[in-house]
């Protein structure tokens, strides 16, 4: 296993992919062809291949697997491609689902290539330049050193808010049929998710260990299994990735095995989690009674051929609107003021939603970053999309690279890894409030931290070599 450097042939590599898969999208027939979903398939394999085996170090003899781009990669197959790789060897019928009336097969060639398409572009992004690891030690930066505490008692008081006034927000209530609290209660419980990704990921970033540092991990973890007991599987798992990531990102590198064991542990964990969610919950299935090995995953297969089947068809192209409602989240509330009663579509999830499941169903399907980046801008939208995120990616991980006396970098860089591990499910605007208000959060504490008296060595900035 080698570490990855920036590499012209990748590059060169990546575009006329990106190039010939755009011009096979359109020649491609409708259905569904094993001469077109092979090569695509192939194509994936081959950049999980490049992800696991050409890591990037974010310290020198660090370099982990567990990457933004790995990550992103393995749930993409999963979610994007498994259904296909099944149907090609017989063991899956793509043209039926328990979840979802429609299948929209006529879609199928060329959603896995849009696909594919788009999974490449977020690999090129994120590889488009790697930085090489800071050699020369750095002092950390001081103006930090009250984020843990500071992490810690935020998250202790919006916990005891958010318990206290009983509220229950869409990520759990909708399993329990509790939800309650409205707009105020997603902002409350998004905002503990993320000190708890923080609270996590700071054991590993800081040098010296702290109570702070030991009681904020202990919390965060007993909220994330809080999540996972009322069904919010999401919300646990970007607390739980930011955890791992964070180690093996700055103290002990992951390797192939390691991840492949912990991907299957993942997702049986994941399964477990569906089968006991309270009957409320459509997805929910025994899993003896249920021989097939469909699951909900497929729903966001099929998502994408939806969203090829029916725009522009039968509805035109947001151009842009959904992801300008998904950006104004970052101001609290101001999303529920400006639409009103929300009787038109907000989100590509809204849109999919109308035309998926029955009409008497009562659940949504969600998104995915394929489908909420076509309905938006149409096809072109997604590559284009998808290398931009890629790039954002890679900026924060050089920063983290480049800076490692920067908590705040590799805290950034935490929090990125974590939410673009669960992109491929999640509209692209998904990212955004979590990375804004954590990078306001750490601000805030260095403004209410008086700056101590230090040299540039201090503040976490590289030495100047002696002349």
């Amino acid at each position: 296993m080698r570490t990855e450097a920036n590499s012209p042939r990748l590059r060169t590599l990546g575009c006329l992919a990106i190039a010939a898969l755009g011009i096979l999208y359109w020649l491609a027939p409708e259905g569904f062809d094993p001469i077109i979903a092979w090569p695509c398939l192939l194509v994936v394999y081959g950049l999980i291949a490049h992800a696991l085996y050409r890591p990037v170090a974010m310290r020198p003899q660090i370099a982990s697997v567990i990457a933004p781009e790995t990550l992103f990669l393995l749930l993409a197959a999963l979610v994007f491609f498994l259904p296909y790789q099944l149907a090609l060897l017989g063991m899956f019928d793509i043209g039926a689902s328990r979840f979802i009336t429609r299948s929209f097969m006529e879609e199928a060639n060329s959603a896995i290539i849009l696909s594919t398409l788009g999974v490449t572009a977020f690999y090129l992004g994120c590889r488009w330049h790697v930085a090489g690891p800071v050699v020369s030690p750095i002092a950390p930066d001081r103006r930090l050193a009250a984020l843990p505490i500071a992490t810690l008692l935020a998250m202790l008081a919006l916990i005891a808010l958010y318990l206290g006034a009983g509220w229950r927000a869409a990520g759990e209530g909708r399993y329990t049929g509790t939800q309650s609290g409205g707009a105020v209660a997603d902002g409350v419980s998004l905002l503990i998710v993320m000190l708890a990704m923080m609270a996590v990921a700071l054991p590993a970033i800081k040098r010296k260990w702290s109570a702070s540092l030991g009681l904020g991990a202990c919390v965060a973890i007993g909220w994330a299994v809080y999540l996972a007991a009322f069904g919010d599987r999401n919300g646990a798992l970007l607390i739980i990735v930011a955890g791992i990531g964070s180690w093996a990102s700055f103290r002990r590198p992951v390797g192939p095995i390691a991840l492949t064991a912990a991907l299957v542990a993942g997702l049986l964990i994941y399964g477990v989690l569906e089968t006991v969610r309270l009957p409320t919950d459509p997805y929910r299935a025994p899993v003896l009674a249920h021989q097939t090995l469909e699951t909900s995953f497929n729903i966001s297969t099929i998502a994408n051929r939806a969203a090829l089947a029916t725009v522009p068809g039968e509805t035109d192209f947001a151009y842009g609107r959904y992801k300008l409602i998904g950006l104004a989240g970052v101001l609290p509330l101001i999303r529920g003021w400006a639409l009103g009663d929300g009787s038109t579509y907000q989100t590509s999830a809204d849109r999919l939603t109308a035309i998926m499941p029955p009409p008497d169903a009562g659940w949504n399907v969600g998104t995915t970053i394929i489908a909420d980046l076509y309905v938006d801008f149409g096809p072109a939208g997604v590559p284009v999309g998808l290398f931009a995120l890629g790039l954002i990616a890679g900026w924060l991980r050089n920063r983290a690279i480049t800076i490692p006396g920067s908590d705040a970098a590799s805290v950034s860089y935490v929090l990125a890894l974590a939410l673009f591990a669960q992109l491929p499910r999640y509209a692209a605007d998904f990212p955004v409030r979590i990375l804004v208000w954590s990078a306001l959060f750490m601000l805030a504490v260095k403004l209410i931290m008086p700056l101590p008296a230090c040299s540039d060595v201090d503040l976490g900035l590289p030495q100047r070599a002696a002349p």
